[in-house]
């Protein structure tokens, strides 16, 4: 592809797409919010990884050398809370859970993307980060241990947000007796000594507050300043506002440049949430569709927009997998009549030409011509990752391109077409790879997507299979009316029956 284009990523805080540039010309330093590990992970963290995935991925595709930190929260009140209903050390339950999220993770396909730190690894960097703050006087300690931050130490609170803070300050004497300046005043260390989840502190034991963790996590790992911080839309405040906060006040510089939020997963309309009861986990999901379908239903969808899941969408998405899995199974047949040294010698191409994504694009016109509407298409592919990873847009492209795949495989075969097809497959697994989609072998997963789909719709292999045998049977007595009959019965199943060469398969409608 000849065209390049800046990569206009969407910041949160100057709320408009800002063309992204990083502090260092080739590295990318990226912070992204964790899972807080008290329960399995549900599918919107798998939704955020995807993302942030996708965006790593991205820039690693522009040339730049990406270190991505991503924490683990593993102290927490939640934490706390479930570990006394199970009778264990509330580090127990952490590591448990946080090996079921690496699994989750992996079965979904974006583990790779980022390097993991946990809380309880990494006190005393949160806590050197509690005394600067303390010393430069945005934070305070009170007599019975608590330490809070002082929003009205930082003129500019809220810029991320929009959120106000109210300027009422307590008396002295409240403060002595444990109580905050203003109300919204948050902690960075609770005077709790619970067994298993307490540490020892100038103020004295206890643990950390939520959000301090996160700016300590991202200064240790990635320094004083980030070029992206990511997290999901619910995040924005107070989490991700008073991290701003309490980073630039404790390292006197800005933050993070670029903050990059993605929508969040719902169910009729409310947000997934493990405290509400009404989620899905990962681990569910994967059992019964494959990662791919669910990464793609992902891609259908802006990443700053909400997703309101349900059954349809899965099925529908299922469908789509496998056609594109039946385009490219009739493609790679057709590549099999590959002749690059014919196609080197016809075009007068170098003769080091060795594969077809190496013919100039602008031969493909003489391929065949649609040659030149591939070229487009794909162009159109780039652009449109290129405008704050518009996948949407990008997978609108991706299907024509299939379309018109198959458009012109079923025309007269040739070496020409051969080429064409070769050079556009090899140019789409550039982007299946960034997608984790189209990843396997068509064969198999045109069989394993078939009987997804089917369980899906509650239609049990088993039946298919006899009414194929019932059909098969009425074929060989030439009862033509009842093989129809059986065919469309196993239509209204939402099975067709396609009979080629003597032989029978079954695919979704």
């Amino acid at each position: 592809m000849n065209k390049t284009y800046p990569f206009r990523l969407y910041n949160s805080l100057s709320r408009q797409k800002d063309i992204f540039r990083p502090k260092v010309s080739d590295k990318v330093s990226v912070y992204s919010c964790g899972v807080t590990v008290y329960d399995y992970c549900h599918l919107g963290h798998g939704l955020q990884a995807y993302t942030i995935g996708i965006l790593v991925g991205y820039l690693k595709r522009l040339g730049y050398e990406v270190k991505h930190i991503r924490n683990y929260t593993d102290v927490d009140d939640k934490i706390i809370a479930r570990a006394q209903q199970r009778d264990i050390k509330p580090l127990e339950l952490s590591e448990r859970m946080i090996e079921c999220a690496r699994r989750d993770f992996l079965s979904l396909g974006v583990l790779e993307n980022f390097t993991e730190v946990k809380v309880s690894e990494n006190l005393k960097a949160i806590i050197s980060m509690i005394e600067d703050l303390i010393s430069a006087g945005h934070a305070y300690a009170t007599d019975d241990g608590h330490v809070y931050f002082d929003v009205l130490s930082k003129h500019d609170y809220g810029k991320l947000s929009g959120q106000k803070v109210d300027c009422h300050h307590a008396s002295a004497r409240e403060i002595k007796s444990g109580h905050k300046r203003n109300e919204q005043d948050f902690v960075l260390w609770k005077p709790e000594k619970i067994e298993g989840a307490y540490w020892a502190s100038p103020w004295g034991d206890g643990r950390p507050g939520w959000h301090i963790e996160c700016s300590a996590l991202a200064k240790m790992y990635l320094g004083d300043s980030i070029d992206i911080h990511c997290g999901g839309l619910d995040l924005i405040f107070p989490h991700h506002e008073n991290e701003i906060a309490q980073s630039e006040c404790a390292n006197g510089c800005e933050f993070a440049r670029f903050w990059v939020h993605n929508g969040l997963l719902t169910i009729d309309k409310q947000k997934m949430s493990k405290s509400l009861g009404n989620f899905i986990t990962i681990e569910d999901c994967v059992r019964r569709f494959h990662p791919e379908v669910i990464k793609l239903a992902f891609c259908q969808n802006h990443y700053r927009s909400n997703l309101d899941l349900s059954e349809q969408i899965f099925i529908q998405t299922l469908k789509k997998l496998l056609y594109f899995y039946q385009t490219l199974q009739t493609c790679e047949g057709l590549m099999q009549r590959l002749d690059m040294p014919y196609i080197c010698q016809k075009f007068k191409l170098a003769i080091t030409l060795h594969d077809a994504k190496c013919i100039p694009q602008e031969v493909l016109p003489h391929l065949h011509p649609h040659g030149a509407e591939f070229v487009k298409l794909l162009e159109e592919v780039t652009e449109a990752m290129a405008d704050d990873l518009n996948t949407p847009k990008a997978f609108a492209a991706i299907h024509q391109v299939f379309k018109l795949l198959n458009q012109v495989m079923a025309g007269k075969k040739s070496k020409e077409i051969a080429a064409l097809c070769s050079w556009v497959r090899q140019h789409l697994d550039d982007w299946f790879a960034l997608f984790g989609i189209l990843q396997q072998s068509p064969e198999k997963m045109l069989h394993l997507l078939s009987l997804q789909g089917i369980e899906a719709l509650g239609v049990k292999q088993a039946e298919v299979e006899a009414l194929l045998a019932a059909r098969a049977t009425a074929r060989e007595n030439k009862n033509w009316m009842e093989s129809d009959r059986i065919r469309d019965q196993l239509e209204q199943l939402g099975v067709a029956v396609l009979d080629r060469a003597g032989e029978t398969f079954w695919t979704l409608a």
